[in-house]
């Protein structure tokens, strides 16, 4: 599994992959995940901007958490990370629910099929939706 601009804490603890490899564009991120992980060899992580980072592994599962709408062309990123899917591999695709990322949800709806999404809303009343898309 590769997550995309996360922490990994929850996702780890509820379902742990055999190989993990985290990216972040924030050095302080992957530190604080190096120090927390770096007993398990299965994991790694690594500082770079996601448009350009690349690996030669391939992926079960793709996760982009809040970090598409940072990106200057997000469907061009999900097109080129398509490549490091293994055949069934799916993205998981999180967004903050605002108008302002709308189009973007729709356009990724576009693009990929959803498999299945939800809406979490916490109490505050902010809310983000969440997918699986198959490329």
């Amino acid at each position: 599994m590769i997550l995309v601009a996360d922490k990994v804490s929850l996702l780890i603890m509820f379902a742990p992959p055999a190989f993990y490899c985290g990216v972040d564009f924030s050095d302080n991120a992957i530190s604080q995940a190096t120090a927390k992980y770096n007993h398990n060899t299965s994991f790694k992580f690594v500082a770079a901007d996601i448009d350009v980072f690349s690996d030669n592994r391939k992926y079960n599962a793709i996760v982009f958490n809040e970090s598409l709408y940072y990106l200057p062309r997000p469907l061009a990123t999900l097109e080129r990370y398509e490549g490091l899917l293994t055949q069934n591999g799916v993205f998981v695709i999180s967004i903050h629910a605002i108008p302002d990322h709308d189009r973007l949800w729709d356009a990724v709806h576009r693009q990929c099929r959803c498999i299945d999404y939800t809406v979490i809303t916490i109490k505050s009343g902010t809310s983000w939706r969440c997918g699986v898309f198959v490329p």
